[in-house]
């Protein structure tokens, strides 16, 4: 029996492959089966959103670096255990390196292997042994880690938003690099120690103080009082710790 139904769920379907169809030869047509592929993978790397990060750094690096294997959500354990193992095996015949910038070896192994996810001592040498210049930037504080002469035109900025962290590659020939760079400095503090936000109260002055609370918009009165250094102290490591 006829069925006018099925017949015209039939009609659409052919109306679709043949827009598909169309649609693909003109893409033929305009470009290269090649530069088709190339935009594929240009599409996959615009992966720029994650919640570790192991793989934020690792995406970066990858990019870079060819020979590692692309991020694969179905593949994280094998690429992440497999990446770690080779790297960890490297940095043995790099211990000068982790004693200059005071990174115990047993830490990177820990933070590699057994961790939930890597700290900022490992993120610092894996910019120094990759060559990428890295900001890191945590709500008002952020780091600087200055590892590539050779690639001093590019800086990666690691953004941590609420449970993401995002990243934003900055190219010297940008119009506006200098003004975010800048803008970056002005509107955070830059911490130079990755294992304590801040030194004793005893190491600072209280004019020190005073300078690290107006960059973070810190008053520092309180009832037509002027706070004491150990109130200030007290704020800006509050502060430093949201």
């Amino acid at each position: 029996m006829y069925n006018s139904s099925n017949a015209k769920s039939n009609i659409v379907k052919m109306q679709k492959n043949m827009l598909f169809c169309d649609f693909y030869n003109k893409l033929l047509k305009t470009h290269k089966p090649d530069n088709v592929i190339k935009n594929i993978k240009s599409i996959k790397k615009s992966l720029t959103s994650f919640t570790s990060l192991f793989w934020t750094i690792y995406n970066i690096i990858q990019e870079n670096n060819t020979e590692y294997e692309e991020y694969n959500s179905e593949k994280e354990f094998k690429i992440k255990q497999d990446f770690c193992i080779k790297f960890l095996e490297m940095i043995k015949e790099k211990k000068p390196l982790l004693k200059e910038h005071k990174v115990k070896y047993i830490d990177l192994e820990n933070a590699l292997l057994y961790n939930k996810d890597i700290d900022l001592d490992t993120l610092k040498i894996f910019a120094h042994i990759y060559k990428i210049n890295v900001y890191f930037i945590d709500n008002i504080k952020y780091y600087r880690f200055d590892s590539s002469i050779e690639n001093e035109n590019e800086i990666y900025m690691i953004k941590k938003i609420d449970n993401k962290l995002e990243i934003e590659k900055l190219n010297k020939k940008d119009n506006n690099y200098l003004e975010k760079i800048k803008s970056i400095e002005k509107n955070h503090y830059l911490l130079e120690n990755t294992k304590k936000l801040l030194n004793s109260a005893s190491y600072y002055k209280y004019d020190d103080l005073k300078q690290i609370s107006e960059k973070l918009c810190i008053m520092l009165e309180r009832n037509g009082k002027r706070k004491t250094k150990n109130e200030l102290y007290e704020e800006i490591m509050q502060y430093l710790m949201k």
